[in-house]
């Protein structure tokens, strides 16, 4: 579990997306040893030289014993690309996320069916009862409803698949705090 916290802290750093990751956990062993390691090292990973700087910097503003307390207050678990359970979809798209932030329940499965519903924040009376019906049917029938858990739509499918008790996965692209969930 200590290497995930390593992966979670060069994640803080901006400059180190998807391809620079990459860059990163394919060369090294562990992500603690990319936390630790020199200059002359980071170099032979591939990453320019700018960037290497940039990531010295920032590293003395990260917390790490501080971001770990965080994380574990929030109850937020970190699943890695390197790990047999992250989504093999996902996996596939160009420029896979490297990590991902995870709450609640989280089960991988091969045979899972999903839909996405996505909208608008600011929905129609009609928008909300057309979605709560569709969601409804779709969610009984077994389908993962998958959505980015923003006002609206979003939230209004998320909102009846657990109301039906049915699998319901939030995309988010920001953090996993309480102040950013949008369920009531």
């Amino acid at each position: 579990m200590e290497d995930k916290f390593y992966w979670h802290c060069l994640n803080l750093i901006p400059e180190i997306g998807p391809q620079r990751f990459k860059k990163l956990y394919t060369f090294f062993e562990t992500m603690k040893e990319a936390w630790q390691a020199d200059f002359g090292l980071l170099l032979k990973t591939g990453l320019e030289e700018k960037i290497i700087e940039k990531i010295f910097s920032l590293k003395k503003e990260i917390n790490t014993e501080k971001e770990i307390e965080n994380l574990e207050k929030e109850g937020i678990k970190i699943l890695t690309i390197k790990e047999k359970n992250y989504p093999f979809r996902l996996k596939e798209i160009y420029n896979p996320p490297a990590l991902l932030y995870l709450k609640g329940n989280f089960e991988t499965k091969d045979n899972d069916f999903s839909l996405a519903v996505v909208g608008t924040r600011k929905a129609s009376s009609y928008g909300k009862q057309i979605t709560l019906e569709i969601v409804r049917e779709l969610a009984q029938k077994g389908l993962t409803i998958v959505s980015g858990l923003a006002y609206g739509i979003d939230s209004f499918a998320h909102q009846e698949t657990i109301n039906i008790k049915g699998r319901t996965i939030a995309v988010l692209g920001c953090g996993l705090s309480e102040k950013v969930i949008y369920l009531k």
